[in-house]
């Protein structure tokens, strides 16, 4: 659900590392504390197993999976481990379990039946 601005607010930026207000940026150009300006992100995975590609735009940072297409910076934590490095580039790990420990490529996809007379499809 969108929740508008109000007046007098502003974005607030989370560093990826620890959680707190992001004030400056590090060299990859992504707004972290200053606590954490000289770590690096490491390499990201997608849900479908491939590196993403590390983009920087009018809204802030935002990968790009060849085959899922852009992600944003949220959605790509949600899925990667972030780990401290210094200047190193480490693989991040992905989480590939689903939300029953399964894992997301032995799950079958769900048949769905819509009628013409349902109004949730409409």
């Amino acid at each position: 659900m969108y929740i508008p601005k109000r007046y007098g607010e502003q974005k607030k930026e989370t560093c990826p590392f620890c959680g707190k207000d992001a004030r400056s940026f590090n060299r990859q150009q992504i707004a972290v504390c200053k606590d954490h300006t000289e770590e690096l992100l490491q390499e990201m995975k997608c849900v479908c197993g491939r590196f993403l590609e590390r983009k920087s735009g009018k809204y802030g940072v935002f990968f790009i999976c060849s085959s899922c297409g852009t992600m944003n910076l949220r959605k790509v934590l949600e899925l990667n481990t972030v780990a401290k490095t210094k200047g190193g580039s480490q693989i991040a790990e992905s989480h590939t379990k689903g939300p029953l420990n399964q894992t997301i490529s032995s799950q079958k996809p769900k048949e769905i039946i819509i009628r013409s007379d349902d109004p949730d499809w409409f």
